[in-house]
């Protein structure tokens, strides 16, 4: 369905500005960040049919990649790497929330702290340097690898030692 076609009032720029960003549904807010289609395939189908090819699943969609993305009718490249930046930004929001002065004192806070992981597609290495205290002072996204391994560089990892 083509935008001008929505009643105005139920666009999602209107409604978002008139309602509020919350009041949008997960669908609006992507065609929000997508901007336009292409012809006879609106920013709204665009994102329905993201959200239904990740089973109506946001986090599925926020691991991605630029390939995958890219390869939708009507998502340009342009657009891809906006979605994939806000992707990203969040992800970034919530790691930073979790960070500040945690004590990682055990395996299980580790787990807690990373299970968004467990819907990776790729190996992840992620170090993290804590104190004697158990703080964590720094984390470090060393390598991402294949479905199933990647090759470590020691000295990178020594590295962050130092």
């Amino acid at each position: 369905m083509r935008i001008n076609e929505i009643p105005i009032e139920s666009r999602p720029r209107e409604k978002a500005a008139r309602q509020g960003i919350d009041s949008l549904s997960d669908q609006e807010l992507l065609a929000l960040i997508i901007g336009s289609g292409v012809a006879n395939h609106s920013a709204l189908d665009i994102a329905c049919d993201l959200l239904k090819e990740n089973l109506n699943s946001l986090s599925s969609l926020f691991n991605t990649n630029f390939e995958s993305l890219s390869s939708y009718k009507g998502l340009k490249k342009n657009n891809a790497l906006k979605l994939l930046a806000t992707f990203e930004l969040n992800k970034r929001l919530n790691l930073q929330k979790s960070q500040k002065n945690q004590v990682v004192s055990s395996a299980n806070e580790v787990y807690n702290r990373y299970k968004y992981l467990e819907n990776y597609e790729q190996e992840v290495l992620i170090i993290l340097l804590l104190d004697s205290k158990l703080r964590l002072k720094k984390e470090k996204k060393l390598y991402k690898g294949t479905y199933d391994s990647f090759t470590i560089n020691v000295n990178e990892v020594l590295k962050e030692f130092e």
